[in-house]
């Protein structure tokens, strides 16, 4: 997401307009943010807020209404109960204080606890969405995948080469966000080490993911990613 007046951009996992009437959740022209957080900290309350604002920024064309701007969600699915609240889901709009009625502005900020499991479809869901064995998630159809591909080392990394341009512009983020850091400090070498941290703290991510997800050795995962062989050794005592 880019917000060109301000010269502002971030990363997301995954962010669509909703084309169609085929979902039964979303509407026409809808705007969808979706991130998926295992740090309780990339999932923070002002975050949830600042990409609500980038995505308005880019559904509002130059001269149009504000009347023209859809319905927006930003939906956070974070590994624990960052909230704190002890429920599956939360669901987040303003309302008037004094009235309790919803300050219908259009905003909708959704946290999904990954942490709840429960025979209910998100309890399933979020049980097959962190799962570490094949054997163990209970879609059907997901478990053949998941396990034909764990399976087929070529699968592996066929699979890999898909997410090979996420993972480049994850590691893009990371080293903005340690210039950034560093240009905050007013220091250079601040701003180096800030970029180079950040870019090795989303690289062990990425390795740890792909080991929990696909049940791969580190050896397998970073061969995957495409790592040089000289990083590897860098960084496998660091798993």
């Amino acid at each position: 997401l880019e917000n060109k007046g301000a010269r502002q951009r971030i990363r997301t996992d995954l962010y669509r307009v909703q084309t169609s009437q085929e979902s039964p959740a979303f509407r026409r022209g809808e705007c969808q943010n979706i991130e998926v957080q295992r740090a309780d900290e990339g999932a923070i309350p002002r975050r949830a807020r600042y990409n609500s604002a980038m995505m308005d920024g880019k559904a509002l064309g130059k001269g149009e209404k504000y009347s023209a701007l859809p319905e927006s969600y930003v939906i956070f699915i974070t590994e624990r109960d960052v909230l704190k609240g002890g429920l599956p889901i939360y669901h987040i709009r303003r309302v008037i204080e004094e009235t309790s009625k919803n300050f219908d502005d259009g905003t909708n900020i959704i946290y999904v606890n990954g942490s709840f499991r429960g025979d209910t479809e998100l309890g399933k869901l979020m049980h097959d969405f962190f799962c570490k064995e094949a054997k163990k998630i209970i879609n059907k159809i997901l478990s053949r995948r998941v396990r034909k591909i764990k399976n087929n080392e070529v699968g592996v990394l066929k699979v890999c080469s898909s997410v090979e341009k996420l993972i480049l512009e994850a590691k893009e983020k990371a080293r903005e966000e340690g210039r950034e850091e560093g240009i905050k400090e007013g220091k250079e070498e601040g701003r180096a080490e800030g970029k180079e941290e950040g870019a090795r703290k989303n690289t062990l991510e990425n390795i740890r993911n792909l080991m929990e997800t696909l049940n791969l050795t580190v050896e397998a995962a970073m061969k995957a990613l495409k790592i040089s062989p000289e990083l590897q050794k860098e960084l496998a005592p660091l798993i």
